[in-house]
């Protein structure tokens, strides 16, 4: 291939490799102590309110209706019902975990104008004692990114494991001087090519 044609396929490929790109972040809850208070220091990135961690053969999980996705831990709010809210530090585009619950579930997903995404469990109840299978996967998606989310309500029991976030891409502008370099030697090659 000409070196010319090789310099411009290959302007555009360097420019986007250094344009955007997005994160994920997975917690499982593993590691932490059965009853153990959960806010931060499982990530920079994601603050819990109201949430405590429980492990299957400590004290505080039943296991029998509410078992783990992976792993041993899972969370749940504090006491036991209420709601879980986390707040991102970053914007979050895709939230997903895999819940048991009692009773119905809902997310809402907040950004500084207010609720901008919710999503619904599928199911009234999904003990593994139950009728429908536990750990439900659900899913919040806003392409303009998120600050935090809500999860439950005042009288819902339910456990949240393997919690995915995926952050909003992150823009790099190429530095002038690297723009200029790539112009150039695709500049010399049309030179040397004529």
């Amino acid at each position: 291939m000409p070196t010319l044609r090789r310099a411009v396929l290959a302007l555009p490929l360097l420019l986007c490799a250094v344009c955007a790109h997005a994160d994920t972040l997975t917690l499982d809850f593993e590691g932490l102590d059965d009853g153990s208070i959960v806010t931060t220091g499982l990530s920079s990135d994601v603050e819990f309110a109201n949430t405590i961690a429980l492990v299957a053969g400590g004290a505080l999980l039943n296991e029998i209706d509410f078992p783990p996705a992976s792993g041993l831990g899972v969370v749940a709010p504090d006491g036991g019902m209420g709601s879980i809210t986390i707040t991102f530090a970053r914007p979050v585009v895709r939230l997903a975990g895999r819940f048991t619950y009692f009773e119905s579930l809902a997310l809402a997903a907040f950004d500084s104008s207010g609720e901008v995404a919710s999503a619904q469990s599928l199911f009234t109840e999904n003990l593994a004692t139950g009728a429908n299978a536990p750990n439900e996967l659900i899913e919040l998606v806003y392409a303009a990114g998120f600050s935090s989310v809500t999860i439950g309500s005042a009288s819902t029991p339910f456990t949240l494991d393997d919690l995915e976030l995926e952050f909003a891409a992150v823009t790099q502008v190429p530095e002038p001087a690297v723009t200029l370099l790539l112009v150039a030697g695709v500049a010399t090659a049309v030179r040397r090519r004529r």
